[in-house]
């Protein structure tokens, strides 16, 4: 598996802005768990082999689906729980069209903070607390954030908050309804 980075193109429109950019410039190699979702769908490229291994996509999560984010993070916990590696090379870029406009923002982080709620809470098992951790963690950190961020940069606290509250959301709903 490789990733890399994701920046974000000319406005498209008056106040456009690209949602998801990644701008590391050091390269790295990501196994077994990790912290943070190093996986991104925008820019990557992937053996056969490994989809084979673990499944594609879950269709339950990602643009068009009830739960409309983190498809690209489920897929990669589950090709690093099943031990394969995921390199992130810098020299690999795309580019993000900024065609989505400001009055897109809050409702964005609502839809991607349900998304990773729902992602949280379809690998919550009992005998294992690591995905509670990050869950917990993922919601007191954006509410964190967002109430720090009130004064100075409004829009961004707002947006932090929003996705805190998605995420709770999103694991709620997922947890009640656990879709087939």
């Amino acid at each position: 598996m490789v990733t890399g980075r994701v920046i974000a193109g000319d406005a498209d429109v008056a106040d456009g802005f690209a949602p998801s950019v990644i701008e590391h410039g050091l390269p790295a190699e990501y196994s077994g768990r990790q912290w943070r979702d190093v996986l991104y769908s925008n820019n990557m490229g992937f053996v056969k082999s490994a989809v084979d291994a673990v499944g594609f996509f879950d269709e339950r999560l990602g643009a068009g689906a009830h739960f409309p984010s983190s498809e690209d993070n489920d897929f990669c916990f589950r090709l690093l729980e099943a031990g394969y590696r995921i390199r992130y090379a810098p020299e690999a870029v795309v580019m993000h069209r900024a065609w989505r406009t400001s009055r897109a923002y809050l409702p964005l982080q609502w839809a991607y903070g349900r998304g990773q709620g729902a992602y949280y809470a379809k690998h919550l098992r009992r005998e294992d607390p690591y995905m509670l951790r990050r869950l917990v963690w993922e919601i007191a950190n954006k509410t964190r954030r967002g109430i720090r961020g009130l004064v100075r940069e409004r829009r961004q606290a707002a947006g932090h908050l929003v996705f805190a509250a998605g995420v709770v959301a999103g694991a709620a709903e997922w947890i009640v309804s656990r879709p087939q």
